[in-house]
């Protein structure tokens, strides 16, 4: 869990696992996006049943996975993204199909990049090989948006079917030493955010206590030193007054 903040809005929004307790907003989600929108994403449906609904919202974490942003002041969705494991694929190559959503007044934030980078990293993370994405063809602005996550988190992409109005794409997952050798944005060097192996001669990352966690991990160090890797909250306020008490003791160590 973790909060965006965009102050020059006034808008916080939480980022969290869908949960059970989500069919109300899930709903809310569905009916606040307009025609043109839900024929994007869902490919012409115009109603979700309860039965869908609760399809969406009762995930199975260790098949599925899927991340919302919750606007904090309306306790209303903004964003969905998710990936669904496909029941036929082998599992010496897991497929899954990746879909991600916000809604219009929160586009343009950078809000459905962050989410959907975080289903990419989740799938890699669980062992998924390739990421599926059916996109209609006039849905630019999705196309553009799976592209740029793809380069980000190092995926190599390929349009694999054209039937009609709706293309198919596949976002093959490179292991996380393979991201770190190839993956590029813009002309410059992105490091991998999730790497799970040893750092030579520095540290290894240990998600052993953080299993399902995006953003948790453990950094352990030759010395036997343990040091957490967290998203910052209000409980830290002393810690915080002790590191800056430390920093400036260290800076100027006569006082």
């Amino acid at each position: 869990r973790r909060d965006l903040v965009y102050a020059t809005k006034g808008l916080r929004l939480e980022v969290r696992p869908m949960t059970p307790d989500d069919d109300r907003r899930e709903k809310e989600f569905f009916e606040a996006q307009s025609f043109e929108e839900r024929r994007m994403r869902f490919m012409g449906v115009v109603s979700l049943p309860r039965a869908a609904i609760r399809h969406l919202t009762h995930i199975d974490f260790s098949k599925d996975f899927a991340i919302v942003a919750v606007d904090r002041a309306t306790d209303a969705l903004a964003g969905v993204a998710r990936y669904v494991h496909e029941q036929n694929s082998e599992p010496s190559h897991i497929v899954a199909h990746a879909a991600v959503a916000v809604l219009k007044k929160y586009q343009r934030m950078g809000l459905a990049f962050y989410l959907l980078i975080s289903v990419f990293e989740a799938a890699r993370d669980a062992g998924v090989a390739t990421l599926v994405a059916d996109i209609l063809s006039v849905n630019h602005a999705s196309r553009i948006l799976f592209s740029k996550v793809a380069r980000r988190a190092g995926a190599m992409e390929k349009c694999v079917a054209r039937e009609g109005r709706s293309n198919t794409w596949h976002y093959h997952l490179a292991s996380t030493a393979e991201s770190l050798a190839r993956c590029t944005c813009e002309g410059e060097n992105v490091a991998a955010e999730r790497v799970v192996t040893s750092t030579p001669n520095k540290f290894d990352l240990d998600e052993s206590r953080h299993p399902r966690s995006l953003w948790r991990r453990d950094l352990v160090f030759p010395s036997g030193l343990r040091v957490e890797i967290r998203p910052g909250d209000a409980d830290d306020r002393q810690r915080l007054d002790n590191f800056l008490r430390s920093a400036i003791q260290t800076k100027n160590p006569a006082g």
